[in-house]
């Protein structure tokens, strides 16, 4: 891993500071001792579509619910008759995402270009 014994670089020990709480809150709570990286993913979605399966479907943001206030709501049997205002991701190559995210960080980390090659 392009991260291997960078404890020492300001920018891995950034990141392993930032998702140790989300690491062990998983440990604890849901039986694995990982993070999601939503905000990454996301990014690398929107520059490799590929890297990630979509299904336009509805969806809307409940506003009136007791419970469910502020929750989104998504039609996925289009019972609603809408067309589809959201592209919603299924699945996602995660193997391939993480090799580039560690590539991209480890390429920060050494003070490199993380531009793509």
């Amino acid at each position: 891993s392009p991260l291997a014994g960078g404890r020492n670089n300001e920018v891995v020990r950034f990141l392993a500071d930032a998702l140790r709480f989300y690491m062990e809150f998983h440990s604890r709570f849901d039986g694995f001792y990982g993070a999601f990286i939503h905000d990454a993913l996301a990014v690398a979605a929107a520059l490799d579509p590929s890297l990630v399966r979509w299904q336009p479907v509805a969806v809307e943001v409940e506003l009136g619910g007791t419970l469910t206030t502020g929750e989104t709501v998504t039609d996925w049997r289009n019972t609603w008759g809408r067309l589809p205002n959201l592209d919603v991701c299924l699945d996602a190559d995660v193997a391939t995402f993480f090799t580039r995210f560690q590539d991209r960080v480890g390429r920060l980390a050494a003070g490199r270009s993380v531009v793509a090659s």
